[in-house]
């Protein structure tokens, strides 16, 4: 992607102080930030993200006034003091079991009760923190040992007891940090999956914020992640949801989901709506698996030994293939050979799934169902899927991810595997998502749906959504706002007041003109239109009405912009490039001379037909100038006829 969208320019140029960025997969929020601080050079920007991996990539792109950080990063004075007191790690319950003397089952209520708390915007240990299976009468003594390990947490004597990353990052969380003091300006990026104690030090913060993310892609809530863009008053909100990864077949299914389970009226649409989707993987070219769970892929991994070069996203060290000889020593009667500490404390299978079926831990579950389907061959298929895999992902012939580890991947080929939520009931209607839990299922489905760039094969869950829906399946719609006039160039988006109309430049009528010289005079893509107030407003006229396009003057290999008269062009020249930074006198300027003046200030992006260099749009614009000042001052424009009139 060379050129802004409309949508991204939007983002780009905005001045307020609290700017949200909600972006569809694929619509190129990394490059709308890194415009956004293109154009402030001046300014110290800070870039924050959640993983380092995001950092590594950000630091590559972005320019020099821009310092990449992770949130801990930030914190890392307070972290520093635990590693070299050698008590960072991470908090389990055995540390806390032997710390404190207490039972295992308890120690392990205690560390989800901290890692709320360490999670959290509160400043002190609260009754939401504790786990919902303790009894209230138990709540207040639950707090008490919470506030009791938080404080051996930060002893750095007290070495037997951890202090995890989120811990120092909590510490500098309540330390009331002044990030304004170095930066002049926050991009926060990811922000649907933020942890709040991170929200909480972002918005705090004396200067201007811009927060991007998807909504959509939120599905980190069982890390106590919450959606930072709905916990902020924004002073506005910018759309963009043209993708650039997927073709308009992909775009379809998204806004399928996203209109019948969500009610979103906003489809995802794609840049290319030439583009083919497949639907069917071709297995003799590299693609990629996605499942909901690790005990799926590790079937499928199964399957393919032997005959293909699996790559597991993330690293094979990721993925809990340990966990499964965990569970089948177990199953077997050997809970001495049980490395994982947890595991090891249910001392039997049965104890095991009772937890598991309890408090619906499908991970744990799944893990349990492929263990007794393959039993004894456990131990040596978790060593021979060791063995095979490759680490480098373009030496592999399949990569194999879970929707969670794909997440911000793209891929030419998807297999989308059948462990995802039923969406569709017994009774064969949609399933109502009434708990946060089924939202994020239906957010990992969404997300393994759009890694794909060119072939999807879609997976038994997405196929029964598809029968029910039938004919309510939205039409592909390969571009935003798009009309039923001719469309050529970059689509634009909409601006509050304006009627976007496409220009229809083809060259049909010239005499004595070769096929090469028919190409376009100017390269206008598309304008807005104004209207003045004493016209007929917006709402009540269709858009097509809008598009009046009257009798030019002009040579017929020039294109024709659909505006009434001169003085209506001026007005939406001036209104427009003042928008974008150009100041301008609209009464003293021709048209030609304005988007002139406004392509040199390199606003012209959007505006006119990808394919011409800056040199040749200034040239193009040189010529309209003179072109526009032979048009009417106050001719109007003749009405089309309607349809049946």
């Amino acid at each position: 992607m060379s050129k802004a969208t409309h949508e991204q320019l939007t983002a780009i140029n905005s001045a307020v102080r609290r700017l949200v960025v909600q972006a569809c997969p694929g619509a190129g929020k990394t490059f709308t930030l890194r415009e956004y601080a293109l154009v402030r050079p001046s300014e110290r920007i800070l870039y924050l993200t959640y993983t380092k991996s995001l950092q590594t990539e950000a630091e590559g792109k972005f320019p020099q006034n821009v310092e990449c950080r992770t949130t801990h990063s930030l914190a890392w004075s307070f972290g520093r003091r635990f590693k070299d007191a050698g008590k960072l790690g991470d908090l389990r319950p055995s540390d806390f079991a032997r710390a404190f003397g207490i039972e295992i089952g308890f120690a392990s209520i205690l560390v989800t009760t901290v890692t709320s708390f360490l999670f959290s915007a509160d400043t002190d240990f609260e009754p939401h923190h504790v786990p919902d299976t303790i009894a209230e009468a138990d709540v207040a003594e639950t707090l008490k040992w919470g506030r009791l390990a938080w404080e051996a947490m930060q002893d750095l004597g007290r070495k037997n007891v951890p202090m995890p990353h989120d811990g120092y990052l909590k510490l500098f969380q309540l330390s009331k940090p002044d990030l304004s003091r170095r930066y002049d300006r926050i991009l926060f990026d990811e922000g649907q999956d933020a942890n709040p104690v991170t929200t909480s030090i972002v918005l705090a913060q004396n200067c201007p914020v811009v927060i991007v993310g998807d909504r959509y892609q939120a599905i980190f809530a069982f890390r106590g992640a919450v959606n930072a863009m709905d916990m902020i008053q924004p002073d506005e909100t910018v759309y963009l949801t043209q993708s650039h990864r997927f073709g308009p077949g992909i775009a379809r299914l998204a806004t399928m989901l996203l209109s019948a389970f969500r009610g979103e009226e906003r489809p995802v649409y794609s840049a290319f709506p030439d583009r083919p989707t497949g639907y069917t993987v071709d297995v003799s070219k590299p693609y990629a698996v996605i499942g909901r769970t690790n005990a799926k892929l590790f079937d499928k991994a199964v399957a393919m030994l032997g005959n293909k070069r699996l790559h597991f996203v993330g690293g094979l060290s990721n993925y809990p293939f340990d966990k499964l000889v965990d569970v089948w020593n177990l199953m077997s009667g050997q809970p001495a050979a049980v490395k994982d500490q947890l595991l090891k404390t249910f001392g039997s299978l049965e104890k095991l799934e009772e937890y598991a079926t309890g408090v619906d831990d499908k991970e744990i579950l799944s893990l349990i169902g492929v263990v007794k389907e393959y039993r004894s061959a456990i131990p040596s298929l978790v060593e021979r899927i060791k063995a095979e895999a490759v680490e480098q992902a373009e030496h592999a012939d399949v990569l194999l991810s879970t929707a969670h580890r794909a997440k911000g991947l793209e891929f030419s080929q998807v297999l989308l595997l059948d462990d995802f939520e039923d969406f569709v009931t017994a009774n064969g209607e949609l399933l109502t998502l009434d708990t946060p839990e089924l939202v994020q299922e239906l957010h990992l489905l969404f997300v393994a749906l759009t890694r794909a760039e060119d072939v999807i094969e879609l997976n038994a869950q997405m196929q029964d959504i598809i029968a029910i829906l039938g004919d309510r399946v939205p039409e592909a719609q390969p571009t935003p706002g798009e009309r039923s006039t001719e469309q050529v160039g970059e689509q634009l988006g909409q601006i509050p007041g304006f009627d976007y109309v496409p220009v229809v430049y083809t060259c049909d009528v010239a005499e004595n003109v070769t096929r090469e010289q028919k190409a376009p005079v100017v390269a206008l893509a598309q304008v807005p239109v104004s209207f003045p107030p004493s016209r007929t407003s917006r709402s009540e006229r269709s858009i097509s009405e809008s598009a009046r396009i009257g009798r030019s003057p002009w040579p017929s290999c020039v294109p024709r912009l659909p505006l009434p008269n001169k003085q209506e062009i001026l007005m939406h020249a001036g209104q427009v490039s003042m928008s974008n930074g150009v100041t301008i006198d609209v009464v003293q300027q021709e048209t030609g001379a304005v988007l002139l003046e406004f392509g040199r200030a390199g606003n012209y992006t959007g505006l006119l037909m990808a394919g011409n260099t800056r040199d040749e749009v200034l040239a193009k614009l040189g010529e309209l100038t003179a072109l526009v000042a032979a048009l009417p001052q106050t001719a109007q424009a003749e009405e089309p006829a309607l349809a049946g009139a």
